[in-house]
């Protein structure tokens, strides 16, 4: 039996397979938290353009237009916080089938890019969107 009892270089090799997995899962984590954060951002717009619409809806001296332009604005404001979102954006649809009632339909969309280490485009250019339809009678 032969016995080896000079081992430098075992902690090298370990290290050498250990550290790339390592690196993978730790990054793979970070975009997959973020792409998450992305997902509840994207949520977040749509249910404040409902909101924004809501309050202003009753209000008889507004089109549907500027509703919808109100709509939109405050929605793309929350719609910056994201973190790895491209192309954002909201598009709000206002009806008003009724007197005293509001149709409010809110997409909000954009584009992320996922990257880890050691694997390129993993998922390049994909859409992620939400869509929240509310109807609103005051």
């Amino acid at each position: 039996m032969i016995v080896f009892k000079n081992k430098k270089g075992q902690a090298l090799v370990e290290a050498i397979i250990v550290i790339p997995l390592m690196l993978t899962i730790f990054f793979g984590l970070f975009m997959f938290s973020s792409l998450l954060f992305d997902r509840m951002t994207l949520m977040y717009a749509a249910g404040n353009a409902i909101n924004e619409g809501m309050g202003i809806a009753p209000d008889p001296g507004i089109t549907p237009r500027q509703l919808k332009q109100r709509m939109e604005n405050k929605g793309n404001q929350v719609l910056r916080y994201s973190v790895f979102l491209t192309d954002k954006r909201i598009n709000a649809q206002v009806e008003f089938p009724e007197d005293g009632m509001a149709s409010f339909v809110v997409t909000s969309s954009g584009r992320f890019r996922l990257r880890l280490p050691f694997i390129d485009n993993v998922a390049d250019n994909n859409v992620i969107s939400y869509t929240m339809e509310v109807d609103y009678v005051w």
